[in-house]
């Protein structure tokens, strides 16, 4: 390894709630889906559940119809809101690599968008790198597979 490349290569430090098993086919690495406060999303899903809730009373109450169809965008909205909410709260991430394949899934919540399970042949990885994204002014370091 030349001196350039010695200087990219850096320690990345372990999360504290990873969970590595080790079997005799795979290795797996389990983590939260995020480890970011909760507070925030769950704010926002009651807030915005509790309002579709106050205008879908209203609209019966006034035996309006249309203010019931209208709202189902924000219904949908309220639902996509609840799922990450309740994603965030309890899902997982597990790679799992074997022999010929890495894979990623995410569960047990469905969230609506976001891919569950993600797998690939190794003979398809041309690369495995760490790369830094900033998210609200805070440094992730993010793990990527290049592919053919």
């Amino acid at each position: 390894m030349s001196a350039d490349q010695h200087q990219q290569v850096r320690d990345l430090p372990v999360p504290e709630d990873l969970e590595i098993k080790r079997t005799g086919e795979s290795l797996e690495f389990t983590l939260p889906y995020t480890n970011e406060s909760k507070f925030w999303i769950w704010f926002t899903a009651l807030f915005w559940g509790g309002g579709v809730l106050a205008i879908y009373i209203a609209g019966i109450a006034a035996q309006q119809g249309i203010v019931i169809i209208g709202g189902l965008l924000h219904l949908l909205i309220g639902v996509f809101l609840v799922l990450h909410a309740l994603a965030s709260s309890y899902n997982t991430v597990k790679i799992i690599v074997t022999r010929t394949t890495i894979e990623k899934h995410d569960g047990p919540v469905f969230v609506p968008f976001r891919r569950r399970h993600y797998s690939k042949n190794w003979a398809d990885v041309k690369k495995i790198y760490v790369d830094n994204i900033v998210v609200k002014n805070r440094t992730y370091d993010r793990l990527n597979l290049k592919t053919h």
